[in-house]
């Protein structure tokens, strides 16, 4: 769509913040399949993660605007004072679900923030806050909105390194904290493509598991158990030939080592490397490797 293709020509670059750790990886035979997480792993991300960013008057602004909502004047409220009730608003109804699914007995909830969003503007429609004109996208909204707020640019080596894991012919897959525009971004940094698809390119389709598509969120492992069924029903292959990389070692490492899968620690920008050393957790959850570059998984398998 080319208000995507209008949007990414305006992203900037970023650079990975070294973490000073020292890789620790060896060849590992045997893998039939990597697993990658996405921010912080195949993406750096200016915030760090996905549920980090924050919430700016300025760039929601600017994404009601450009998704066809009209702000209409308030007697008793200016136009920033309105803005933030609309972010209260926002934060209050993703709490509600948090607390709805906790009740129905999910650990770690995740939501559909197509969902909330529609919910927040109804509500601030009710109101009289706001009214819509013809060119009204929930979802245009949303993009511009995570665009503005969560600066992403490619980890170095990501292209590179998938172009070659893809060469030999492994099945390559996704585990992620994530929402609908997430393929969206990864197609566009590593196939220039900017089509409003729900999974990425090069990679299996039945291998991707984003969280807003199961309102279950990492670390939890549902989402690994969903594409581990998958390896063993339909690839024939077992857990201990799957290496999964994850910036996290409690949203990432934690789960997967549970599920038997062989693991890296991915140390390669400071923004977004999570090792949790004091979560009692993870405390005998270590992973199989630490990398600090994501080339050093071509290392790992001898490719």
């Amino acid at each position: 769509m080319q208000y995507i293709s209008n949007l990414f020509k305006r992203n900037k670059a970023l650079v990975p913040i070294p973490t000073g750790m020292k890789p620790t990886f060896a060849h590992c035979p045997g893998i039939k399949s990597v697993v990658f997480d996405i921010y912080g792993t195949l993406l750096i991300s200016a915030s760090g993660d996905i549920d980090e960013a924050g919430l700016s008057t300025i760039h929601l602004e600017r994404a009601l605007r450009h998704g066809g909502v009209k702000i209409l004047p308030q007697a008793d409220l200016s136009k920033v004072e309105l803005l933030l009730e609309i972010i209260s608003i926002l934060k209050s109804t993703i709490k509600s679900e948090h607390c709805a699914s906790k009740s129905q007995g999910i650990d770690f909830p995740e939501i559909d923030i197509r969902s909330i969003i529609r919910k927040t503007l109804n509500k601030c429609k009710k109101k009289n806050w706001i009214d819509y004109n013809s060119h009204f996208s929930p979802d245009r909204i949303i993009f511009t909105f995570e665009f503005f707020s969560n600066n992403v640019f490619p980890m170095p080596g990501m292209v590179s390194v998938l172009d070659a894991l893809r060469e030999k012919s492994l099945p390559l897959g996704i585990i992620s904290n994530a929402q609908f525009y997430t393929p969206i971004l990864v197609n566009y940094f590593y196939s220039d493509i900017t089509e409003p698809v729900d999974f990425v390119h090069g990679f299996e389709e039945d291998l991707q598991i984003f969280s807003y598509k199961f309102l279950h969120g990492k670390p939890s492992t549902l989402l690994f158990q969903k594409i581990l069924t998958t390896f063993t029903e339909k690839y024939q292959i077992l857990p201990q030939e799957v290496l999964f990389i994850g910036n996290d070692a409690l949203k990432d490492i934690y789960p997967a080592k549970k599920l038997g899968f062989k693991t890296a620690l991915f140390a390669g920008d400071m923004r977004s490397y999570r090792p949790r050393e004091n979560d009692p957790r993870i405390a005998n959850m270590q992973a199989d490797f630490l990398i600090t570059d994501l080339r050093q998984i071509l290392e790992i398998l001898k490719l």
